[in-house]
This record gives C-alpha cells, structure tokens and sequence, in this order.
C-alpha cells in the first residue's frame, strides 16, 4: 500500500515524518543535554503561537556539537574525528478561515562533521607502509594522512492547502 499513497520507488517502505502544526496558544520548550565521554551538547526549543486571529507560526531548532570519538594514530597522533557541528531551524505559518487552512514551511540545515570512513584492518596489514606507525589495528582510528571534512547544506519547503466541504 505505501507504493500507491508515496509512488512506485517506496515498495521496500516509507518513512513518514510529520511534525506538528502552529497552534493558536502559545507555548514552547526548550531542552539541552549534555554527554561527558565525547564532549557532546545538543539543544533543543520550540515555540508557537497566534499572531493574528487567522494566523499562527512556529519556530523549532536543534544544534548538536561534539568532540570526536575515532582516534588518530600514524600521521594523526593527537587529532580526533567523527567530531559534529550541526544545526536545523524549521519555521511555520498556519492561516485557517472558515473550511479553508492553509500551512507553509520552511526549513534550512547544515551538517559539518570531519569524518572518515572506518575500518578494521586484518592480520597487521599496513595501508600506509612509508608511515611509520600508520597501522591501525583497532576499530575506531585514522591513520589516513587527510584532513576530511563533511559540509553539507540543505533548505527545503513546502505549501498544503486545504479545505473541508460541509456535507
């Protein structure tokens, strides 16, 4: 069935997120945690309210930072990675009169991680035989001798209107 409500290429699935409409009483919440092993921080809030007597809005953030929990040896002796800087801001308008009601959104992110690709190497083989001490022989290490970086953007929005017949 998810094939005919979200289109042919959704035959293994879909996954449907819906976040909540603005509400014309206002309230709000704001969270934050914080983890010691990685130095992570994440907050959250949320907030809405009527601004007109036909119009509400809506605001919602999140931002995530860490220390990184993959290990340098070899060339990166010292460094960590897998460390996150990410944010995602979405805004909303709710307009309703009558059977009609329309809701427009909006949101932007951005997702900035020095990353790499893990792996475990087998039997002490060494990717990096010029380096000495390049061997990373536990999961969770770089010996690589780069400095990657993750930096992806995103916006994206959306209109739905609708409106309820009476019989």
């Amino acid at each position: 069935p998810q094939g005919t409500l979200y289109g042919r290429n959704a035959t293994g699935g879909a996954i449907k997120i819906v976040t909540r409409k603005p509400s014309f009483e206002t309230s709000g919440k704001v969270s934050a945690d914080y983890g010691f092993h990685y130095n992570e921080l994440k907050t959250t809030g949320f907030i809405t309210g009527k601004i007109t007597d036909q119009l509400a809005g809506s605001l919602s953030a999140t931002y995530r930072t860490s220390d990184g929990f993959i290990k340098g040896t070899g060339p990166n002796a010292g460094r960590d990675f897998g460390g996150a800087d990410n944010y995602v801001l979405r805004a909303k308008l709710l307009w309703q009169s009558g059977n009609f009601s329309a809701l427009l959104s909006g949101d932007v992110w951005r997702q900035q991680n020095n990353s790499v690709f893990i792996s475990h190497v087998k039997d002490g083989i060494n990717p990096y035989p010029l380096i000495a001490g390049a061997i990373p022989n536990r999961p969770y290490e770089n010996a690589g001798s780069t400095d990657p970086m993750a930096r992806l953007r995103g916006f994206g929005g959306s209109l739905d209107l609708n409106w309820e017949s009476d019989g």
